[in-house]
């Protein structure tokens, strides 16, 4: 007998994938914290500006922010793990459209302003509440959440108004 039908479907897309192949610039950046950093995560300026990044902290700016952490070729443990350690290089994403983690459960809509949470076991993570603990970047959500906590966003090359 043939299985022609599949109850299971995959995500749309990874955290820290592109969206699209619409234009967009990616840098490289060190790894300049502590703990290892996910794909899909915001990150914000170490402690040498343009040469490494780390998760935000609840005393980081809007200014700080270097953009998200592009899915790539990697170090991977023996689980299958990524191991984006201290040190070991980053692509990051400063404008264009990608996927990127956020916090269980949230709604969101086609065009809310993207804020980057700074604070507590989120924080790396992309919301579109401007709470404590967030700040806002320039971007957009460009669609619903989709499986795995993941949504897609649209980060722009201009500074925040």
């Amino acid at each position: 007998m043939l299985q022609n039908n599949y109850g299971y479907t995959s995500q749309r897309g990874v955290p820290g994938g592109l969206v699209d192949s619409s234009p967009r610039s990616a840098v490289s950046r060190a790894n300049g914290g502590t703990t290892p950093v996910k794909f899909g995560y915001g990150v914000v300026c170490g402690d040498k500006p343009g040469v490494n990044v780390t998760l935000p902290g609840a005393t980081s700016t809007a200014d700080e922010f270097e953009g998200i952490v592009m899915a790539g070729i990697a170090e991977r443990d023996l689980d299958g793990a990524v191991a984006n350690n201290p040190t070991k290089m980053l692509g990051i994403l400063e404008w264009g459209k990608a996927w990127v983690c956020v916090p269980e459960g949230l709604t969101i809509a086609y065009g809310e302003q993207l804020y980057l949470i700074t604070s507590g076991a989120n924080a790396g993570k992309f919301t579109n509440d401007d709470g404590t603990g967030t700040i806002a970047v320039n971007g957009r959500f460009i669609g619903a959440v989709d499986s795995g906590d993941i949504a897609p966003v649209n980060l722009y090359n201009a500074p925040i108004a």
